[in-house]
């Protein structure tokens, strides 16, 4: 992520880690989450990454069956964003709506999420920031969504977001 720059003011924080999470790690898809020996570390998302060793999910971990659907409810094909915040006037100078118009078409518009974002800064290429960040979420959210529900035996229980298994 060398080539994200943030410009943020920190003060009158109630609470460090919901800052972060919210002006740092969310607008580059990172998570905070833990490992399997417990340690602290960021999963990334809407990315393909290789790892040296996939969790393996099989007959031999499956208890039942499982079952799929593909839901139409959850799309989310519009987004509102907020950003290049002005210390000054405590607002924000941006407020882009962008719109996925396949899928408005193909489901009708839905309810924007909405999103701010105080550290990204027009003067730190933040169009471009904005422009790719608008167009993995709604990659991912504007069509409908398969999911897949199944059971396992407790030996994957320690599944935590981010963590990369196979099938």
């Amino acid at each position: 992520f060398s080539t994200r720059q943030f410009k943020l003011s920190l003060y009158n924080l109630t609470s460090a880690l919901k800052f972060l999470e919210e002006q740092i790690l969310q607008p580059c898809n990172l998570r905070f989450t833990y490992s399997k020996d417990s340690k602290l570390t960021l999963a990334i998302l809407d990315r393909a990454i290789f790892i040296e060793e996939q969790d393996l999910i099989d007959e031999n971990s499956i208890s039942k069956y499982p079952k799929w659907t593909v839901d139409d409810s959850k799309i989310i094909n519009s987004l509102k964003i907020a950003w290049d915040f002005d210390e000054g006037t405590n607002q924000f100078k941006k407020n882009d709506t962008i719109e996925d118009a396949a899928s408005i078409a193909s489901y009708g518009k839905r309810t924007p999420l909405s999103f701010s974002f105080k550290g990204v800064q027009s003067s730190l290429d933040g169009t471009a920031f904005i422009a790719s960040y608008a167009n993995t979420i709604l990659t991912r959210l504007s069509q409908p969504v398969a999911e897949v529900s199944l059971t396992t035996h407790i030996d994957k229980s320690l599944q935590t977001i981010g963590d990369k298994a196979l099938i």
